[in-house]
């Protein structure tokens, strides 16, 4: 199989695209011939090795979380998917989707709705579970009470903005100017432009407020705050994990950190649904094929991104 690898951390100069060999599933697991990879900033983070305690010593090692493609061997034990079947999904701390191969345990896949391109579900997985981990399991985000979403135009925040309106929140967006009929578009009642107005500033007070950028601290946030409200922002370090501060006992307002959502072949079929019911969109901004795979990491360090960074896979 033909996949993009790194032999050290570093910049994006290294990755390398080379022959592997191609793996077998065992047990409960798929061979997923991949045809699209998302590109997330968690990935070219993990390249340079701010997280090399939890990824371990051994090189090389494939990046990339997100995929789509179709199923073309299964496990002795696997019995949810057949060969042939579209698939989506999000691997764990092994990565590998950055391959035109992958093997992933049958539960941590859904299958792709008739109505989704194999592109759209690969823009799908992390962005979607990261944005539902921190407004329904962390969050608690009910019916009616008020979301900001600070980097609405995100990956994240472009899941986040959807996924407040369909548990009935008030979502109000922050991004730059060029992206304010963007983000009305996924649904944003209100959009405020970071490059004019600070929300911080305002008489507004809102439930939530999720940091999808990870440039906001709590404190920052507390006066924008409802008394009982919750700041949620995204971080892939882990020390900034272990640092994070604990629930004002005072004022019951709650600072919280979310980590790379846990994959779920479950939750991502409920995301499914919402595509295919038309309630959610994904929104890819620009592909690449595999062997410019360098020049998609630095496209997502540029932070310019509107959606999903894909990377198409070469037919083998």
């Amino acid at each position: 199989m033909r996949a993009a690898t790194i032999h050290r951390y570093g910049d994006a100069s290294v990755l390398e695209v080379e022959d592997l060999p191609t793996p077998e599933p065992r047990g409960r697991e798929l061979l997923v011939a991949v045809r699209y990879a998302g590109v997330n900033p968690v990935d070219w983070k993990m390249r340079e090795g701010r997280n090399r305690l939890v990824l371990g010593p051994r090189f090389p090692k494939v990046l990339g979380h997100d995929f789509a493609g179709e199923v073309i061997a299964v496990g002795p034990r696997a019995k949810r998917f057949r060969v042939g079947d579209r698939v989506f999904g999000m691997n764990g701390l092994s990565m590998g989707a950055y391959a035109t191969h992958l093997v992933v345990s049958e539960r941590l896949v859904a299958a792709v709705p008739p109505s989704l391109s194999l592109a759209e579900a690969a823009a799908l997985p992390m962005t979607s579970l990261t944005a539902l981990q921190a407004l329904r399991d962390v969050a608690r985000l009910r019916e009616g009470q008020r979301l900001l979403v600070n980097g609405a135009s995100g990956g994240v925040g472009i899941a986040a903005v959807q996924l407040g309106r369909v548990f009935g929140a008030d979502v109000t967006g922050v991004c730059s100017a060029r992206n304010l009929d963007f983000v009305r578009s996924l649904g944003a009642e209100r959009v405020i432009d970071y490059g004019v107005t600070s929300f911080t500033d305002g008489p507004e007070a809102y439930d939530v407020i999720f940091d999808c950028v990870g440039n906001l601290t709590f404190e920052s946030c507390r006066r924008a705050l409802a008394p009982r409200g919750v700041f949620v922002s995204v971080v892939t370090d882990g020390k900034k994990l272990l640092t994070a501060s604990i629930p004002n006992l005072f004022r019951g307002q709650r600072d919280a950190q979310v980590f790379v959502a846990l994959p779920s072949g479950k939750r991502l079929a409920w995301i499914a649904s919402l595509a295919e019911g038309g309630r959610y969109r994904a929104v890819v901004d620009r592909g690449f094929s595999l062997d410019e795979v360098r020049a998609a990491h630095e496209y997502s360090e540029s932070r310019r991104a509107r959606g999903k960074i894909l990377l198409e896979m070469p037919s083998l």
